[in-house]
């Protein structure tokens, strides 16, 4: 999308309620862990041609809820080619509790509970259940949505305004393009999101680019100084950036647009 599109698409919602935001999302696929204190639904959508599989991940951390409204919003996008799979609240034990950690004896930290070689496990019930489920659905491409406390520019211990990508050539490219659309609908030049190579040993992105093959990624927002709404509709931006690419969206098709 062009500059012009995106700066349209921002000022078509610069003045919307969060309600507006927030809209009921369709009917869940499935469960993940079911029956268990960790369940949490999933969402698949299939279009008519035949085209790759992108799986989303929202809710990863408790605290980060920018994630959980932006995929709530992707799940009502509408698929032409290939198949999105969206997880929108991976640790809802967590979002209840609005706690980073899964609420154990051990307060874990999901995002590290995953594989870090082809013969580790992971850790708990839920990072098990979350992990057999992407193996089930080898993605080609996975997002997982994070926001972290202040922006890389101007922190640079901070992950905030990030693209963090593996150490594919192919996914970095996409990133690129990716960063030219978010880029483009941020004026301050030392709020810009920057990239940055090589997701965390045992979170969900970077177990997936190892282990299965995956392109992978995790888009980090600022939560500091922030609107939620803000910081979903940029989530939004790079998740519909990637699917646009991959021609798995009609054309046309405007996320922002009035009545979507």
């Amino acid at each position: 999308m062009t500059r012009r599109g995106l700066c349209t698409w921002l000022a078509a919602v610069a003045l919307w309620p969060l309600g507006l935001l927030a809209a009921e999302a369709p009917r869940p696929t499935g469960t993940i862990a079911e029956g268990t204190e960790w369940a949490t639904a999933y969402l698949v959508q299939e279009g008519k041609r035949p085209g790759p599989t992108v799986l989303v991940v929202g809710g990863m951390h408790g605290d980060e809820v920018a994630g959980v409204k932006a995929a709530d919003q992707i799940t009502q996008w509408p698929i032409v080619r290939g198949k999105l799979v969206v997880i929108p609240r991976a640790n809802e034990a967590a979002l209840k509790k609005h706690s980073r950690l899964l609420p154990t004896d051990e307060d874990r930290n999901l995002n590290r509970d995953f594989p870090q070689s082809a013969d580790d496990q992971p850790k708990g019930e839920l990072a098990r259940a979350i992990w057999e489920f992407v193996r089930q659905a080898r993605p080609d491409w996975l997002l997982d949505l994070h926001e972290a406390i202040g922006v890389r520019q101007q922190l640079k211990t901070s992950t905030g305004s990030t693209i963090i990508h593996d150490f594919k050539r192919d996914t970095r490219a996409q990133a690129e393009h990716m960063l030219e659309a978010i880029n483009a609908t941020i004026e301050d030049p030392t709020r810009k999101f920057v990239l940055l190579r090589g997701p965390i040993k045992g979170g969900i992105a970077r177990s997936a680019a190892d282990l299965l093959g995956v392109h992978a990624m995790i888009l980090e927002v600022t939560s500091t100084a922030q609107l939620l709404s803000l910081r979903s509709r940029q989530h939004q931006i790079l998740v519909h950036r990637l699917l646009s690419d991959l021609e798995m969206l009609p054309p046309d098709f405007d996320p922002f647009a009035p009545g979507k």
